[in-house]
């Protein structure tokens, strides 16, 4: 392969993985929509939202341009009668809204474990394994296999 098709194709992975100026988007979901909200995750019953736009960061405030939203993966498992309830939704970064602040409020509450996840790529609430640096992994992928 010569250099100009290994550049264009190393230059297409790389945009590949950037996103364009718009907010961030997340899975929204409740406990009400455990079939599809829980685990197994169903993405295909789920609404994706833009955080500009959602209930949870707009009662923060309406300057979401001056905002860095983050998509929340919470479960809640109650150890008394192993319920488990999801909840995935959009937060705005450095608020009182985060993972460390629900998890510190539900510690208040004996009999619930409380595990949250936060992230900041589009619909990356899906699951509590995040792939976050999977961008640089396949650039270096990218680099073996063309040897630029």
């Amino acid at each position: 392969m010569g250099f100009n098709n290994r550049f264009c194709v190393l230059a297409a992975l790389t945009l590949c993985f950037f996103n364009e100026g718009s907010a961030l988007q997340c899975y929204e979901c409740t406990a009400s929509d455990a079939l599809s909200c829980g685990s197994p995750f169903n993405r295909n019953n789920v609404s994706v939202i833009d955080c500009s736009m959602s209930i949870f960061t707009v009662e923060l405030g309406n300057d979401s341009e001056n905002k860095v939203f983050t998509c929340l993966m919470i479960k809640e498992t109650d150890t008394t009668t192993n319920g488990v309830i999801y909840n995935r939704r959009c937060s705005v970064k450095n608020s009182d809204d985060t993972c460390k602040r629900i998890i510190e409020e539900n510690q208040k509450k004996p009999n619930i474990k409380t595990t949250c996840t936060e992230c900041e790529k589009d619909l990356c609430n899906s699951t509590s394994n995040q792939f976050e640096n999977f961008s640089i992994i396949a650039l270096f992928i990218s680099f073996a296999i063309f040897r630029i």
